[in-house]
């Protein structure tokens, strides 16, 4: 697998050759096999490839081996695809989604989840598809962090369906550093197709050039070294960048062999391949209707593909409403071109309200959720009052106790259990999801906590820090800040917090005094509850007196005597605007 990973097929084919010899155990036999299969599927093999897949799953089915047979299923389903047998792929998709969900085993059902979702999509089952992807995605959350960034990959493709681009570039962004955290090259290459295309096409190009050169330092350009698929992809690549750069010679040169190559491997076309020469041809006055057959018939043979189209159209568009013009498949087209045109079926913006004064809670759209451990809460609501805050910096405050690089392990476990609850509490409240609620900017060491533009999340603290209207700081605070807390940074909020309060309370009862005096009476009294000091009370005493609030104004007097005595006074029960 890890010859696999890098790419080296040569390697992976001389490992697998040497373990069949050697092979006495079935299980190990029937492993080396799917391994054989993935081997030969990439290496342009699919009969072979298919067979290889086909005995695998045939012993595994022998020795009663369930694991390995939904292994071995999901592999021949692959296979399947590419022979374009679909609806034979989606049956052993299906067959081992059930079993595995059934037998637990989160591992094997990260692939068949994948292509599962794909075939979906195919089919116009695009919603069914996300709530599969969401549904694995809090189990890997939960139990197998491995196939996070896999499942991201994944949700990206089917957000660029549904025409959500910000939330699949996002999400694919995520998968990617994920996977090369893994040093998963060959995967963090696939996620690259999912924010390359649409960051270079507009205007990003830097950043998009940064992240495939990240890439290609794991995968080489040796081609003896990588499967077609791979090979392929960076090709592409070099054919957009040339593209973009103006040489068009170039471009239409890579994209040629990009195409021949698709088409005698795998007999499929590739859509964003075929869109680039034919734009090539249409700027150089040479396009034909062959081309626009072959875009044509590259979306029928793989629908999902037109999550390709919706991800880059703004840059096609013309090009397609040239088809369209001269009458080239113009019914196909015309549907593409409202099918990108069409409103996103963006999720609606969720409302995420943390409540830290007092009762400790967390509600989404006014419903409460559960959002993990206490620390975790605690990081969160930091990063709200301190926008800037990078993961280092909540580690610190939040886990100071513990040397950094048990506090960097700690704010990671924490932006996952919160990602993991956030979603669970949204799907148990019918809410659709946009992607993760926190995401890590770049950079793996020390990355920002990056909210999901699509969740509006509000605190009581915040926004009474950021009010100076009493009525507002009366309604939102509730009481202690993190009442059971005992971090530092907690305490020091607590005491901003209080000022804050009592400020805005005596600022207020001044501006009222003389149009209102009973509010700024009652205003006084709360503050000098909190406040707990001599001046607090004593403007309470003179206010109190010149309206003839004897009882009230000389209780303010026992407070100050009382204050010397180390006792707390309340005052609120003579005076209040209740």
């Amino acid at each position: 697998m890890d010859a696999y990973r890098a790419g080296d097929l040569p390697s992976m084919l001389q490992h697998i050759e040497a373990g069949l010899a050697l092979a006495t155990e079935q299980r190990e036999v029937i492993q080396l096999l799917r391994f054989k299969a993935i081997y030969l599927h990439g290496a342009g093999q699919i009969e072979e490839g298919l067979a290889a897949a086909t005995e695998a799953t045939r012993r595994a089915e022998t020795v009663g081996d369930a694991s390995l047979k939904i292994a071995a299923l999901s592999v021949r389903a692959y296979i399947l695809e590419q022979r374009q047998e679909r609806d034979l792929a989606l049956r052993d998709h299906e067959r081992a989604y059930q079993a595995a969900r059934q037998l637990g085993l989160t591992n094997r059902l990260m692939p068949i989840v994948d292509r599962m979702a794909r075939l979906y999509v195919a089919k116009g089952r695009v919603d069914e598809a996300g709530e599969v992807l969401e549904d694995f995605l809090l189990s890997c959350e939960k139990s197998y962090p491995l196939g996070i960034p896999i499942t991201q990959r994944a949700l990206a493709h089917v957000r660029h369906v549904q025409g959500r681009t910000s939330d699949g570039v996002q999400l694919a962004r995520d998968a990617f550093e994920g996977l090369l955290h893994q040093e998963n090259a060959t995967a963090a290459l696939s996620t690259l197709d999912y924010f390359f295309y649409t960051e270079l096409l507009s205007g990003q190009q830097a950043e998009a050039v940064k992240a495939f050169n990240r890439v290609q330092i794991l995968t080489g350009q040796d081609k003896s070294k990588l499967d077609v698929t791979t090979w392929t992809k960076i090709r592409l690549i070099r054919a957009y960048l040339a593209y973009v750069d103006g040489g068009l010679r170039d471009a239409l040169a890579f994209v040629q062999e990009v195409i021949d190559e698709d088409w005698k491997t795998h007999s499929t076309r590739n859509i964003l391949a075929e869109l680039l020469k034919a734009e090539i041809l249409r700027r150089e006055s040479r396009l034909g209707r062959s081309e626009a057959s072959t875009v044509a018939e590259a979306l029928r043979e793989r629908p999902e593909d037109v999550a390709d189209v919706r991800m880059v159209h703004p840059h096609f568009e013309p090009l397609l409403r040239e088809f369209v013009k001269r009458g080239w498949s113009a019914d196909v087209f015309q549907h593409l071109l409202d099918q990108c045109a069409s409103t996103a079926n963006a999720a609606p913006r969720l409302r995420l309200h943390l409540t830290t004064l007092g009762r400790v809670q967390a509600t989404l759209n006014d419903q409460e959720i559960r959002l993990g451990h206490v620390s975790a809460v605690e990081a969160l609501v930091y990063r709200v009052l301190h926008p800037t805050a990078r993961q280092d910096e909540l580690a610190d405050e939040v886990w100071g106790g513990a040397d950094l690089k048990r506090a960097r392990q700690s704010g990671h476990t924490a932006r996952s259990t919160l990602n993991g609850a956030f979603r669970e509490g949204a799907k148990l409240l019918n809410m659709p999801l946009a992607a993760d609620l926190i995401r890590p900017s770049r950079g793996r060491r020390n990355p920002e906590w990056v909210f999901n533009d699509s969740v509006r999340i509000s605190c009581d603290a915040l926004a009474i820090l950021e009010s100076s209207d009493p009525r507002e700081v009366l309604r939102q605070y509730g009481g202690t800040f993190f009442v059971d807390s005992t971090s530092e940074w907690v305490t020091h909020y607590r005491e901003v917090i209080h000022k804050h309060v009592v400020q805005v309370l005596h600022e207020g009862a001044t501006l009222t005094e003389s149009s209102d005096p009973h509010t700024a009476l009652a205003w006084l009294v709360k503050a000098a509850d909190l406040a707990q000091t001599h001046e607090a009370f004593e403007r309470v005493m003179t206010l109190g007196r010149r309206m003839g609030e004897a009882a009230l104004s000389r209780a303010a007097e026992q407070a100050i005597y009382a204050l010397k005595a180390g006792e707390v006074t309340t005052l609120s029960r003579l005076h209040s605007l209740n």
